[in-house]
């Protein structure tokens, strides 16, 4: 018995907790809190709590219903007359119809609710854009649930140490979910700034494995792993028999462009500065191409994706190819102007297929629409959403 207590005693919860509750920081609003309620005098403003003890009226209505017995579990939606005040209290205010039998669910709290909400409706890597400044619990609540909180509003430093502060939740919250737990965090995220550095690149898995001290199928291996984490977007060369001189190793996109500039250092005047073309070009080419690879998930034709790219590096950013057979081929140039040398590797695509080949799109951050040449345009960025 008593080597049983000794075991208990020596056992620390805190060696147990899930690793992303450990990776959070407390709350701010909570330790000021706790710094109020030290100090004589003062009155707390926050959390809807008032300076005065809840009104004898509402504490008699609790304790009669105590008295009368209602201590027992209620629907888990809530009980029905609470529900049915709620829907009234919805349409006399807002003039918002709510059904109480199957639309309206009673949580303890807002915290509780906001959880719950997150908890329903995101899937793992899902991005959740949270205007700022906002409630305290929402970025908690969205990586808890496996979501991604955009982080728009936020200052460049704070947006750099915040995608940094993600990569290594991630990593140590998600790499025992899908098994591998003998993997080392701390290398997997060396081999995520590599790739940042590379992003929309074709994959040396050999010159990664030299910089990184581990042989190519190791690499390759990590780099499968990253992608199960939705940190990684691969993209398949395209497939179609267009001679013997095609590249056939895949390419591998950042998911995000707000992290892989943050894991390079790269902010908004080093992308526009001179000198910086080659990683605005990648960071631009990720930004577009991930943004069509979102778009083909809800589009109403199904599509797959694929880069095309031969010896010559000539080459598509991105196939778009139906099943019906045709293709329409993307390219993209982080420049305010385009022309026909841009659409080296759509004319060639263009020439191979024939019929096949619908349009060439390149995507440039000038204004207007232009046409380059036959079924060939450059096209805004703005217009991937109009």
């Amino acid at each position: 018995m008593k080597q049983g207590l000794k075991n208990v005693q020596a056992w620390n919860a805190n060696d147990h907790l899930n690793q992303v509750v450990k990776a959070m920081p407390p709350s701010g609003i909570r330790k000021f809190f706790d710094l109020v309620s030290e100090m004589e005098g003062a009155i707390s403003l926050g959390v809807g709590e008032p300076d005065f003890i809840t009104p004898w009226h509402v504490r008699e209505a609790c304790i009669y219903s105590l008295e009368s017995g209602n201590t027992h579990y209620t629907s888990n939606k809530g009980m029905p007359e609470l529900r049915e005040c709620i829907c009234d209290q919805a349409k006399k205010e807002m003039n918002l119809d709510y059904d109480p039998a199957e639309e309206i669910l009673i949580t303890t709290g807002v915290s509780e609710a906001v959880d719950l909400a997150f908890r329903a409706t995101l899937n793992a890597g899902d991005e959740a854009i949270v205007p700022e400044p906002c409630y305290v619990a929402y970025t908690p609540d969205i990586v808890l649930a496996g979501g991604f909180p955009e982080a728009i509003t936020r200052a460049p430093r704070q947006r750099a140490r915040y995608f940094r502060s993600y990569v290594q939740t991630v990593l140590c919250r998600d790499l025992p979910e899908i098994g591998e737990v003998r993997i080392d965090p701390a290398k997997l995220e060396q081999l995520l700034r590599l790739f940042a550095a590379r992003t929309s690149g074709v994959v040396n898995y050999a010159a990664l494995g030299r910089e990184l001290s581990l042989d190519d199928k190791t690499v390759k291996a990590h780099a499968e792993l990253l992608r199960q984490l939705f940190l990684l977007y691969r993209l398949r060369p395209f497939s179609t028999n267009l001679g013997s001189r095609q590249v056939k190793t895949p390419k591998l996109l950042l998911a995000d462009t707000g992290m892989a500039a943050a894991l390079v250092g790269v902010d908004a005047s080093r992308y526009s500065a001179p000198d910086q073309g080659a990683i605005a070009g990648m960071l631009f080419e990720t930004f577009a191409l991930m943004e069509l690879v979102k778009q083909a998930t809800w589009s109403a034709t199904p599509v797959e994706l694929f880069f095309y790219r031969d010896t010559d590096k000539r080459e598509v950013d991105l196939v778009i190819e139906a099943a019906s057979g045709d293709v329409v081929g993307i390219e993209s140039k982080a420049a305010a102007t385009a022309n026909t040398s841009d659409a080296r590797g759509l004319r060639l695509l263009r020439d191979k297929l024939g019929a096949r080949f619908k349009a060439g799109i390149i995507i440039y951050s000038g204004e207007h629409t232009v046409p380059i040449a036959d079924r060939i345009w450059a096209l805004p960025l703005s217009g991937l959403w109009q």
